[in-house]
């Protein structure tokens, strides 16, 4: 994981052949690292520290979804380290339908992380997450057995704000 630039931006880079390795280091300042013998995981995993350091020099001053996209490209697995913002744009995650929108008493429209799977015989049923206090007067009579008059009570001294 590398620093780039924007406030708080990373990408994650992965090589773990030596095909990507090369790729990788086609594309940045790893010419030190440019010895045949830097194609074995073991030998890049010795010099981790030296790597790291280069590879966060660089990587500082990159936009992070170009650089991914040109790793990507370049057959480096790599991604941008998303933000819960960035996945409500995410392709693949729009595709699946994965965000539902429910209805916040508070908020209004909210997207929601919706169902794992999805049942063809039943339907996942979704709905906006509590507001503060918003079931306390069913879960004081309902479950607690207070009655109205004990609910009201208790509102009037504030105690249920």
């Amino acid at each position: 994981m590398y620093a780039t630039k924007g406030e708080e931006r990373y990408i994650a880079i992965a090589c773990e052949t030596a095909a990507q390795w090369r790729a990788l280091r086609a594309m940045t300042p790893l010419a030190a690292f440019g010895a045949d013998a830097f194609d074995a995981l073991a030998a890049r995993h010795a010099a981790d520290t030296a790597i790291d350091g280069a590879l966060s020099a660089w990587c500082a001053d990159q936009e992070p979804f170009a650089l991914a996209e040109r790793l990507k490209r370049a057959g480096v697995p790599a991604s941008v380290v998303l933000r819960p913002v960035d996945l409500y744009e995410d392709p693949q995650l729009t595709h699946r339908g994965f965000f539902v929108t429910c209805d916040h008493l508070v908020m209004g429209p909210t997207p929601y992380d919706g169902p794992a799977t999805r049942f063809s015989e039943t339907p996942p049923v979704m709905s906006a997450a509590p507001a503060l206090g918003q079931h306390t007067r069913e879960v004081l009579s309902g479950i607690l057995g207070y009655s109205d008059a004990d609910i009201d009570d208790l509102a009037a001294r504030g105690a249920l704000t």
